[in-house]
């Protein structure tokens, strides 16, 4: 009996020690395959078949598969692999993997992305991406998605006014998810455009100190007031964040900038190099510009037949919008910018000399009579020189493609677009883009009189 008892115990013990084993055995290969330089050897096959699915995503690929290998990206944490050009490429407006889709599943596919690029790591383009987004952005998840992601960019000051600007309360903010896709309610970790700028502005605010903690003082000094007091936890992390921001030797690490129009804008019309990644315009020297504009048959905002080959001849900018645009941010702004650039250039001298076109992105939908109330609307003077066109679907497609416009198409409807500018030269080719910028009236100015000198 005794001995049986024995045996007994020391059976227990056994398994027990077994089970331990096994544990620690687990426990090292899960640590050993979490280790970036690890997994980037072990896994290297995997990784590889991975991004080579994903570049093959287009709008025929369902948005789950889309989304598990995003999943599976994030496991192998910051590390240097093609990765992170991988989802930047995927996060272009017109990429492929959008078309076909309605706008909410091409916001949450590209929100969640993005938000995973802040696990993922980053790259120039990612910065300039995330800067656009926070610049034009409006809907709360891919804001907040750019503001957990601008985070992580380090040395960042020219982000640290785009951030702020959502800590007012004139921003109609919402509550999501980043870290769980879909929309299933209850959220499981819930946050807010505002809790992501305020967590960001902790980590990279000092790079500008000054404006990082005036908009945090915001909602520490105003937190009783209603859009704060929803969500307590803006509160507290305002004061984390206000504490990292002023602590010493962060502020070592991050030299002090005051931001103005001059610092962060450059003229690149006289740059040997192809463009500038820090401007997102890219000037194209004469012996070099190869894009063409065809002469298509339009109809302008009065109903009149017109041809690009009647402005041919001077320089003229083009840009793209249309009138059931949901972000005020994008094509309103876009257009009230334009008529702020038609009187910039008249005080300078240039009228008769340069023209301007605005192009809608549906042609289906957008005629000469609603192009003419909203140009009006927003301040644009149509004459011989100013005019917003419309065009066949198949002249439009064309267009769209060959200037290479930052739209995507889905269910008869704009699902994503960015906003773009155009410069033509005297022959119609295209001398500068500016991508994803909101451009300054006197650098326009200056590609128009640069033009102008051009032999014809």
């Amino acid at each position: 009996m005794f001995h049986q008892r024995l045996y007994r115990v020391i059976f227990i013990i056994l398994v027990l020690i077994q089970s331990s084993l096994f544990r620690l055995q687990a426990k090292s290969i899960n640590y050993y395959e979490f280790t970036s330089d690890s997994i980037a050897n072990i896994d290297k096959d995997k990784l590889s078949y991975s991004l080579e699915l994903f570049n093959k995503t287009s709008g025929k690929s369902e948005e789950k598969n889309i989304i598990e290998l995003v999943d599976k990206f994030k496991l192998y944490g910051k590390t240097v692999h093609g990765v992170i050009d991988a989802i930047s490429v995927k996060l272009m407006e017109n990429d492929p993997i959008y078309y076909g889709r309605g706008p909410k599943e091409v916001e949450r596919i590209r929100g969640y992305m993005l938000a995973s690029l802040s696990e993922i790591g980053t790259n120039e383009k990612v910065k300039s991406i995330v800067e656009t987004e926070l610049a034009y952005g409006y809907h709360p998840y891919l804001v907040a998605a750019a503001a957990r992601t601008a985070g992580t960019i380090k040395k960042n000051s020219e982000v640290i006014p785009l951030l702020t600007k959502y800590l007012v309360d004139g921003y109609k903010d919402d509550f999501i998810d980043l870290d769980h896709y879909g929309t299933n309610w209850p959220l499981k970790a819930p946050t807010s455009v505002r809790l992501e700028v305020i967590k960001s502005l902790g980590k990279i605010g000092a790079s500008n100190p000054e404006v990082a903690l005036t908009g945090l003082r915001e909602v520490t000094e105003n937190n009783r007031k209603y859009f704060f007091s929803i969500d307590s936890s803006l509160y507290k992390e305002a004061k984390i964040a206000i504490n990292l921001i002023q602590n010493v030797n962060q502020l070592d690490d991050f030299p002090k900038v005051s931001l103005t129009p001059s610092s962060i804008t450059t003229h690149a019309c006289c740059s040997t190099e192809s463009g500038s990644t820090m401007t997102n315009a890219v000037w194209i020297n004469s012996d070099k510009r190869t894009l063409r504009i065809k002469d298509i048959n339009a109809v302008d905002q009065n109903g009149n037949d017109f041809k690009f080959s009647t402005v041919l001849g001077k320089p003229f900018a083009l840009t793209f919008f249309y009138t059931r645009c949901d972000n005020p941010n994008k094509c309103s702004a876009t257009i009230e910018h334009f008529a702020r650039l038609q009187q910039s250039l008249r005080k300078g001298g240039f009228d008769n000399k340069v023209d301007l076109f605005g192009i809608t992105l549906e042609p289906s939908y957008d005629a000469p009579i609603q192009l003419n109330a909203y140009g009006k609307d927003r301040g644009m003077d149509f004459d011989d020189n100013s005019k917003f066109l419309t065009m066949g679907n198949k002249e439009h497609d064309g267009l769209v493609s060959d200037l290479g416009v930052l739209v995507s198409y889905g269910k008869g409807l704009v699902n994503n677009h960015g906003s773009q500018l155009y410069i033509f030269d005297k022959k119609g080719r295209v001398a500068k883009i500016y991508n994803n910028k909101v451009w300054e009236d006197q650098s326009v100015i200056e590609d128009f009189a640069d033009l102008l000198k051009e032999n014809d």
